[in-house]
C-alpha cells in the first residue's frame, strides 16, 4: 500500500514540476487590402466586405471579424430584400427592414 501511496506522490510531483508547452499562436489574419467590393467573392482570405449605409458610400475589404448569428432584413442597393446578419450585412443596403 505505501508502494502505490510514494508512486502517486511521485507521479504527481513530476507532472506538476514540467511546465506545459507554450500555445501555438494562431497565423495573423491577412491584411486587409481596403479595395473597393460589393460582396464577399471580391475580398481575399480573412478579410470581408463592409461600409456603412447608403447606396452613394463605397464598401471596402477590411479585416474579417465575428458576426452575430441572427437574422436580419436589408433593403440591398438593387431594390432587392436581403438576409444577413444584423452586425455583417451581406452587400451594401439603403436601409434596413424590407424594401419597399
Amino acid at each position: 500500500m505505501r508502494w502505490l501511496s510514494l508512486l502517486a506522490v511521485l507521479a504527481f510531483a513530476a507532472c506538476g514540476s514540467k511546465p506545459p508547452p507554450p500555445a501555438q499562436a494562431s497565423p495573423p489574419p491577412a491584411a486587409a487590402t481596403g479595395k473597393p467590393c460589393a460582396s464577399q467573392s471580391e475580398c481575399g482570405a480573412g478579410e470581408m466586405c463592409a461600409g456603412p449605409a447608403g447606396c452613394d458610400i463605397a464598401w471596402s475589404c477590411v479585416p474579417a471579424h465575428p458576426c452575430t448569428m441572427d437574422a436580419m432584413t436589408f433593403c440591398s442597393c438593387d431594390g432587392k430584400s436581403v438576409i444577413g446578419s444584423s452586425t455583417c450585412p451581406p452587400q451594401p443596403y439603403r436601409h434596413r427592414g424590407e424594401c419597399p
